[in-house]
């Protein structure tokens, strides 16, 4: 067992130790004046960055291993803003105390920005402001001897820096709409920290990122990078793997006006030309535009894309879309123009189940009639979109096939229409075959030749339009065969005279859709039929009208439902 002389001696050592680590801790950074570095090392990094450099007062702080200051801002290019391009809380500076104390030899182990607020901007040329940054082309490099030279001559050796960090960092990214000296409203990507290792401009550096969103979403990403083009930052070659989890894709109201929680898992690799991308993920809740609901089940997807920032230009190859059992295929081609981006796509999907599509259109604010729903049946689809994602044009035919939509009497809702008040389809409609080509804008969505096969009514045709707000209006004929069920129906009630083809209009809202006959075309059938009249009895077409509408049990009189006969 040790003595108690030996333990008393022992913890007078330690004693003594503590006392000249406490002293030292007060004492050194006064005998070590690392201010005197400030004003070069501004102009030196203000020079190298080709921006201007503020740093904070230094000091020696062994608490932190090495020296601190306050702040550290660095300006924007005046082409870009006249606000900051950089501001940081705090700037940590890791340094080996041993050499600084005892051999005024200084070497930088690591580099901690605290807090850091970075803003990007995009000019209408593609130019981002970080590209500005860097040494003039007829200035030589400067070097760590160039920044840490003591005023008096002193010699020090050069830094290394083995690791740079930065805690809780925040990014604005511009959006649709900004300028590059007048950013509106920018994405902001918060809670950023970042871990390089082997930091060095003319090598391979390895660089961990992490982030979250206010809403709870994280951002993951992992890789190399180097060595950085000096003349072009944005075109480093790099390699990384990203993952982002529940990333809500409602960034920014000006960018996208949808949303919906996003997880993926990507990878991205640039050569200094082209950036490939390719990964999967799925999208919760999805809702595409301000006034859709969100979609009850998540759309699935994978892809590969290439983009050339030099063109700012991409495509995209190999990439699929699916919801339940449905899957459709994306090609196409997008680039950036200004601050929007622009695409070509087209969307392609065969024999996709019916009933996953109904959710994508509440996504897209398209809401059915109230207690409808589609029931089995699939759907074919070929869509392109083209333009802006602020001023999306999606054109392009669907066909349904086999489907029940299932709610929705249409022969009642057709009982005011002439001719077709003896019509029944049952509580659920069974559609055999509908198809039509779709012109879809921020402003309305318009259908155009529309053709269906209906059970227990026959064909339909005709088109109209959908506005904004859900309204209706369309202008529809009810084709109505010679032989078959709805034509013995028909007779069956003395209808026997009844038009082949019924026109009718579908106005108010998709949620609501009200029938109506078409009085501008009967009007000129009654005229027509009336004049044909006179012409066979040789009576006046005044006469005409007044024996017509004394007449009970013609083909008008049966033609027009009771509730509407007496106004005709």
């Amino acid at each position: 067992m040790m003595s108690g002389t030996r333990k008393r001696k022992l913890m007078k050592i330690a004693a003594a130790m503590l006392g000249v680590l406490t002293l030292a801790t007060f004492v050194v950074p006064f005998l070590i004046n690392v201010d005197r570095l400030r004003p070069k090392l501004e102009s030196l990094l203000g020079s190298a960055l080709s921006r201007e450099v503020h740093i904070g007062r230094l000091e020696v702080s062994l608490l932190a291993g090495g020296m601190r200051a306050e702040n550290l801002s660095i300006a924007d290019d005046p082409a870009f803003s006249a606000a900051r391009f950089l501001e940081c809380k705090s700037l940590g500076i890791g340094v080996s105390l041993k050499a600084l104390v005892f051999s005024h030899a200084l070497h930088v182990t690591s580099l901690t920005l605290d807090e850091p607020h970075v803003n990007l901007i995009r000019s209408a040329s593609g130019a981002w402001n970080f590209s500005t940054m860097g040494y003039p082309e007829d200035s030589r490099s400067v070097t760590a001897e160039d920044i840490l030279a003591p005023n008096d001559g002193e010699s020090m050796q050069p830094f290394i820096f083995d690791q740079v960090e930065i805690n809780n960092g925040t990014l604005a990214l511009p959006v649709d709409g900004a300028t590059e000296r007048k950013p509106s409203n920018p994405l902001r990507l918060e809670h950023i920290d970042v871990d390089l290792r082997n930091v060095a401009l003319d090598g391979v550096m390895s660089f961990v990122v992490s982030g979250r969103t206010a809403d709870g979403g994280r951002i993951q990403m992992r890789g190399q990078a180097g060595p950085v083009n000096r003349s072009a930052p944005e075109m480093t070659s790099f390699r990384a793997s990203m993952k982002l989890i529940g990333t809500n894709l409602a960034l920014s109201p000006d960018w996208w006006e949808g949303s919906g929680l996003l997880a993926m898992d990507a990878t991205v690799a640039s050569d200094g030309n082209t950036i490939h991308s390719d990964g999967h993920g799925r999208v919760e809740k999805l809702r595409l535009v301000r006034g859709g609901t969100p979609a009850s089940q998540p759309v699935s997807f994978s892809y590969a894309t290439d983009y050339a920032p030099a063109k700012q230009a991409g495509v995209i190859r190999a990439s699929e879309i699916s919801m339940g059992n449905g899957k459709a295929q994306l090609a196409g081609s997008y680039s950036l123009r200004g601050n929007a981006l622009v695409t070509h796509l087209k969307l392609s999907g065969s024999q996709i189940p019916l009933e996953n599509v109904q959710a994508i259109l509440a996504a897209l604010g398209i809401q059915l009639p109230a207690g409808s729903a589609f029931k089995g049946g699939t759907l074919t689809a070929n869509v392109q979109m083209d333009g802006p994602e602020n001023r999306l044009v999606t054109t392009g035919n669907a066909a349904i096939a086999n489907a029940q939509f299932a709610g929705f009497d249409l022969g009642s809702k057709l009982a005011f229409i002439p001719g077709l008040s003896g019509l029944q389809s049952g509580a659920n409609l069974a559609i055999t075959t509908l198809s039509s080509q779709f012109r879809i804008s921020p402003q309305d969505t318009h259908i155009s030749n529309l053709k269906s096969e209906v059970s227990g009514i026959g064909s339909v045709t005709g088109g109209g339009d959908i506005d904004s707000n859900n309204r209706l209006a369309f202008s529809l004929v009810a084709h109505i065969p010679n032989q078959g069920v709805t034509r013995s129906a028909l007779n069956a009630i003395g209808l026997r005279a009844v038009p082949k083809d019924v026109p009718f209009k579908v106005e108010g809202t998709t949620s609501l859709p009200i029938f109506l006959p078409d009085l501008s075309v009967v009007a000129k059938s009654l005229a027509a039929t009336m004049a044909e009249n006179a012409a066979k009895s040789q009576v006046s077409p005044t006469a005409a009208v007044a024996s017509t509408g004394k007449k009970k049990g013609g083909i008008f009189g049966k033609l027009w439902p009771p509730a509407l006969r007496s106004k005709f």
